[in-house]
């Protein structure tokens, strides 16, 4: 979706698109880190992708702290995760809960990493009743991979919500 939505902004091909972002997504598996990412993300969108450089150095810092698509999608998922372990259903009103609460807790997420990041599911887990101290051990161990996609989502996301923001200022002139 993420790739997309930029080739959309961009007007660029598949191609071209793919290839702008193989630095920045290869350096989120490999660091697992977004900061050390935005210097890839920005010049993916500023070099090959065209966006105006001004924009964009102003853009993906804020959506690397503010718009926490990897973490938000990881609570979601554990947490469902979780319920559906423990054999609970979840009524509509508790999935709303959910996704409200793991947008507030990606928010909170912002800087943080390893356990401390995983801890912040079981705050998502504390609003529906789910226990989330058994299962503790068991995403600690998968952590470093979960890490990955976390921050894959969030820079592969961010570069959309960036090249989305320039496209619509690049719409109005």
């Amino acid at each position: 979706l993420c790739l997309w939505l930029l080739r959309r902004a961009s007007g660029q091909s598949w191609r071209d698109v793919l290839r702008s972002q193989r630095e920045p997504l290869t350096m989120a598996v490999a660091t697992r880190n977004s900061l050390a990412c935005m210097p890839a993300m920005i010049e993916s969108l500023v070099a090959d992708l065209r966006f105006p450089r001004a924009r964009i150095e102003l853009l993906v810092p804020f959506g690397v702290s503010l718009l926490r698509l990897g973490p938000i999608l990881y609570y979601v998922v554990a947490t469902l995760f979780i319920a559906q372990m423990y054999g609970q259903a979840l009524a509509p009103g508790e999935i709303a809960l959910v996704a409200v609460g793991a947008m507030l807790a990606g928010f909170a997420s912002a800087g943080m990493n390893g356990i401390v990041t995983i801890s912040l599911t079981g705050v998502v887990c504390g609003h529906i009743g789910l226990p989330f101290e058994a299962v503790f051990v068991l995403f600690v161990a998968i952590d470093p991979i979960c890490d990955m996609f976390r921050t894959t989502v969030l820079v592969a996301g961010n570069n959309a919500f960036a090249a989305l923001a320039c496209g619509r200022e690049r719409a109005k002139q």
